[in-house]
């Protein structure tokens, strides 16, 4: 859970706006696009100045980027809203079985 944490806050701080420009790369991630390129096993995403600008699987970290190793974490689209409940029922509608398939 502690790497979740980690990498979830690595992945905020990578897309939120800073006052200097910054290029962030978070590698190998399984990313779930929920588009097209469905999921991605083992990319990369490259965040320049809070703005996602490459995905991919092909895709290489530029020289001087800050470089986020996600090695086993999960990366989604969307946003995190650690305040909300959405989605506690459901899950606690799944009973004390809440493997991952």
């Amino acid at each position: 859970m502690n790497r979740l944490s980690a990498l979830l806050a690595a992945a905020a701080l990578a897309v939120a706006g800073t006052a200097q420009a910054a290029t962030t790369a978070i590698v190998n991630a399984r990313i779930l696009t929920a588009g097209p390129a469905g999921a991605i096993s083992a990319g990369t995403i490259v965040v320049r100045d809070g703005k996602i600008v490459a995905v991919g699987a092909g895709v290489a970290a530029p020289a001087g980027a800050q470089v986020v190793d996600a090695k086993g974490g999960v990366v989604t689209p969307g946003f995190v809203a650690a305040n909300s409940h959405l989605g506690a029922l459901e899950i606690s509608a799944l009973g004390n079985d809440v493997s991952v398939r």
